[in-house]
Parts: C-alpha cells; structure tokens; sequence
C-alpha cells in the first residue's frame, strides 16, 4: 500500500489560476513511507516536476496483538476442540468486531460469539471451536497445505464501519483418525472344556496421530483380558492382549468385547464364540477309598 492520486490523471491549470491534486494514502504497514510523483507540465514549460510524498503509517486500533494463528495442531474426527482469540482496543472509542467463517469451514468451525463490542483500551475474546468430521477434508482441499497435510485457512476479525485494514490470522488443524483396529477382528475360542481356559492373543492397533487410552467395559466373568483390561496405545502403535475364556458350564456362548476410547468416546466391539463343553474323560467318583 501507499499513496496514490488515483492513477495518472489530466488536466488544466488556468491562467493565473491553480490547479488542487488529491493525495490518499492507505498504509498496510507500520512505520515510515516515501515515495516521489512526478507532475509532467505541458506547453509552453515542457518539463516535470518532482514532488516528494512522505507519510507515517502508524498502528490500527483493533488487533490479535501479534498473534497470527490459531494452532489447533492435531484434531480427531469427531472431536471438539476450543481455543480463545482475544482481539485488542488500543483506539479511543468502542469498536465492533465481527468474524465472519467461510463458506468452506462452516460445520467445522464455529465462533462464538460471531460478534462482539471491544470498549477502548481493552479487550475481548472470541471463542473458536472446531469439530472435523469426514467430510471436513474434501470440503477444505483448497486450504491443505500439500507438504504437512494440514488445514490452513485464512480468516479475518472485521471492524463495519470502523477500521478498513482487517485483523487478519490463519486457523491450522491437522485431521486425524480415532480408529482402533483389531486383529483377528473376531474371537473363536471353539470347544473349551469345562474346569480350563482358552487364549487368544489379540492385537490392537491405533491407526490415530494421537496416544489413546482403552479400557474394555463389563467384561463378562467367563472372559479375562491381560496384562490388564486398561491401557494407552501410542500413534500407529500395536499392542498384544491375551484374551481367555472359562465356561462356568456345558454352553454355547456368543457375545462382544466392547472397548471405549476415551479420544471422543469412541466404541468398538469385537465379536466372540465358544462352546463348553464337557471333558471326554470322566471318573465316576473323585474320592478312592482302600481296603
């Protein structure tokens, strides 16, 4: 930015007479600036004339204080998250605020209020939530920067009425998955003889860039989940459970493991089968007694 007299215009200077030119300048900087306009004088005088332009940008009323992102880092799908963007008043009157969300984000992100009142010398803050779903990314593709995959959309704090010069700040999430998977994704533990105990290992996975932490909720008493029922998985991590089931009689069970993620309360179920079922080889009496 800087100043301008409307783009090279024409025109006459009377005979003992004046001629009045007009000058904006629109600084989107702070500080110093100078730049020189040449006025081109006609017949009879065939020459120009150079006139210096300075003049001092200084600071806008409202602004983030420096602040020119809003990092969210790494957001699961299905989860909300919320950060606070205080706006600042250094002017000497109220000023109204308005953050408008494109188009693109709406459904993703949400402000709260969508505006506000910034008395003089103070400050304000809005409220930024986020909620990526499956559709956030296609819906976004234009604002994903292609060498970290991150959403980075430009977004801007507006003054109607008031201030020309924008607030401007980028919003950054990078989406991630909360899935688990399971693997084998079913339990067959087949014929289980009364009085012993089948084990599977089962292996967990988190396909997520966030550490989950698990825990399988109202575990039958049948079936016992080692080392324990509870734990954490880090990003991309596997992790081997031993999975054993005891018939309390002669049974056809069928049931689910049911595990809750506490990254957005997810749930997963992994079917089971088993069947008890009564030794081959019985005694007739478990107590002897010798003559």
């Amino acid at each position: 930015g800087g100043a301008g007299g409307g783009g090279g215009r024409e025109g006459v200077v009377p005979g003992y007479g004046k001629a009045i030119l007009s000058v904006r300048f629109d600084p989107v900087t702070e500080g110093g600036f100078e730049e020189e306009v040449t006025v081109r004088l006609g017949e009879p005088l065939n020459r120009d004339v150079v006139m210096s332009v300075r003049g001092i940008g200084g600071p806008v009323p409202i602004h983030l204080d420096g602040r020119d992102v809003v990092d969210f880092r790494t957001v699961a799908l299905g989860c909300s998250y919320r950060d606070a963007l205080v706006v600042h008043n250094r002017g000497s009157s109220a000023a109204k605020c308005v953050v408008k969300v494109p188009h693109e984000l709406r459904g993703f992100v949400e402000v709260i209020p969508d505006m506000i009142f910034c008395q003089a010398k103070s400050s304000a803050v809005f409220s930024v939530k986020v909620t990526p779903t499956a559709e956030t990314a296609a819906r976004c593709a234009r604002h994903i920067n292609p060498e970290t995959g991150a959403i980075e959309a430009p977004m801007r704090v507006l003054v109607p009425g008031g201030q020309t010069v924008p607030a401007d700040f980028t919003l950054k999430a990078l989406l991630t998955t909360s899935d688990l998977t399971f693997d084998p994704p079913k339990l067959d533990f087949g014929n289980v003889f009364l009085g012993e105990k089948c084990v599977i290992r089962l292996k967990v996975t988190n396909r997520s860039l966030l550490m989950q932490q698990y825990g399988f909720v109202g575990l039958p008493k049948t079936v016992e989940v080692k080392p324990s029922p509870y734990g954490e998985i880090l990003s991309n991590e596997t992790i081997e459970l031993e999975v054993s089931y005891c018939p309390p009689h002669v049974t056809i069970a069928d049931f689910q493991l049911t595990l809750k993620s506490l990254l957005g309360g997810r749930v997963f179920s992994v079917p089971c089968k088993a069947r008890g079922v009564a030794p081959t080889l019985q005694l007739s009496a478990n107590l002897l007694t010798l003559p």
